[in-house]
């Protein structure tokens, strides 16, 4: 790994930590594991497209082919080590999905899902994407939350691995799910941070309905920040965009 993308992996890293740390408190064995595999696996996708653009700018400027051939294998490489700590990731999380006892009470408390709608809204507002890339995210997370409402616990991994299953094929794709203005990719990778948020807020409002209090570790994630890891989210939209 050269220096540059030494320096982002670190500061990649430095952005996702805080947000996994709460899940260490996790009942669910692995999770903790799942989130740090798989978010590796996003910033070697975000590497891949760092050297993609690069190599296309040197063309473009018919720079040294020496460099642009190097570009092209980095980038080459880069995107294979994501697909394999994706894959690897995808594993984990399916033997959490066999090894967990969720809880099939559905989410229908309206008003804690208008509440926790709204904290959402808030956060996304804050991502400086184009509107209709806000939308899109919007509108997965009322995805899993519908998933939720329908299934119960189970329906947020339900959403989390369709996610997981669609990046995967975008980034074996030629064109690796970099059409649109966020390349869309991104905007699936995302996805599975909602998710992650979207199941820490069934968490947390299960926790209140039988107790009437919020402390329970789900509920300080949530309170944190709307139960999503907005270092990452930001620093994917902002270095990798």
């Amino acid at each position: 790994m050269d220096a540059k993308a030494f320096d982002i992996k670190i500061e990649f890293q430095n952005a996702v930590t805080p947000f996994k740390d709460y899940l260490n408190f996790s009942d669910i064995p692995h999770l903790h594991q799942f989130y740090g595999i798989y978010s590796d696996s996003v910033l070697f996708f975000g590497l891949s497209d760092l050297y993609f653009r690069e190599s296309e700018r040197s063309k473009t400027l018919d720079i040294d082919g020496d460099k642009v051939r190097f570009l092209n294998r980095r980038e080459q490489q880069t995107n294979a080590q994501g697909i394999d700590l994706l894959s690897f990731s995808m594993e984990s999380f399916a033997k959490i999905k066999e090894g967990y006892k969720f809880n099939p009470e559905k989410l229908d408390n309206e008003e804690i899902v208008k509440e926790l709608t709204e904290k959402f809204k808030l956060n996304i507002a804050e991502f400086d994407v184009a509107s209709k890339d806000t939308k899109q995210l919007y509108d997965d997370f009322l995805q899993a939350i519908e998933s939720i409402k329908k299934e119960g616990e189970i329906g947020a991994f339900n959403f989390i691995d369709s996610k997981l299953k669609e990046l995967k094929k975008l980034r074996q794709g030629s064109a690796r799910g970099r059409q649109s203005n966020i390349p869309w990719w991104k905007i699936v990778a995302i996805a599975v941070y909602i998710g992650v948020a979207v199941w820490l807020m069934y968490k947390c409002a299960k926790h209140y309905e039988q107790t009437g209090n919020l402390n329970h570790w789900s509920c300080r994630a949530v309170s944190a920040s709307g139960g999503i890891s907005l270092g990452a989210i930001k620093f994917i939209i902002a270095k990798f965009c």
